[in-house]
């Protein structure tokens, strides 16, 4: 659609590795091309998101069971 930007995220490597906007390794993301090209490309539009979620204790508490290799999960 004119006007919109479809972004998508895959985390590739490790494979499993929670990421703090995903918690199932693939996100799938439309915004205004203007709301993109303001945050300064894709990049840096993730990164920020990223950095903004990563401190979400649901996200830290994942991270943690993704580090110890949980074997119950």
């Amino acid at each position: 659609s004119a006007g919109w930007t479809h972004l998508e995220l895959r985390v590739i490597k490790p494979k499993g590795k929670p990421v703090p906007i995903t918690a199932t390794g693939y996100l799938s993301h439309f915004l205004d091309e203007d709301e993109l090209e303001a945050a300064g490309g894709p990049v840096a539009f993730f990164r920020v998101w990223l950095d903004r979620e990563a401190d979400s204790k649901a996200y830290r508490k994942a991270l943690a069971r993704w580090q110890q290799l949980d074997l119950f999960a």
